[in-house]
């Protein structure tokens, strides 16, 4: 089984997929789809949303904090944010999608 390991100097960012999906042999196949999924997905999510932190009720920017899960994975805590379509066009967009996608 495949673990994740860390070196000096290194940060998760800098780390490459490579290590969570192994290698060899035994490299995950979907990688390459996986990764391009998740970027179209980001993207438009980037082009279509303005995402904001938070308003306390005197409508002053709530910065959220920098908190991760631990575990072989790491992902960020919930945090409150503000999403909005960024245009008109954009909510037309949103929801032209069908429900089912």
């Amino acid at each position: 089984m495949p673990y994740l390991t860390t070196w000096p100097g290194l940060t998760l960012p800098d780390m490459p997929l490579s290590i969570l999906v192994t290698y060899g042999r035994r490299v995950c196949p979907g990688r390459y789809m996986a990764e391009h999924s998740l970027f179209i997905a980001v993207a438009s999510i980037l082009q279509n949303f303005d995402i904001t932190p938070a308003r306390d009720s005197s409508g002053k920017e709530v910065m959220p904090e920098y908190e991760w899960t631990s575990g072989a994975v790491s992902s960020p805590t919930d945090y409150k944010c503000t999403i909005k379509p960024r245009s008109k066009a954009a909510e037309e967009r949103i929801l032209s999608i069908p429900a089912e996608v």
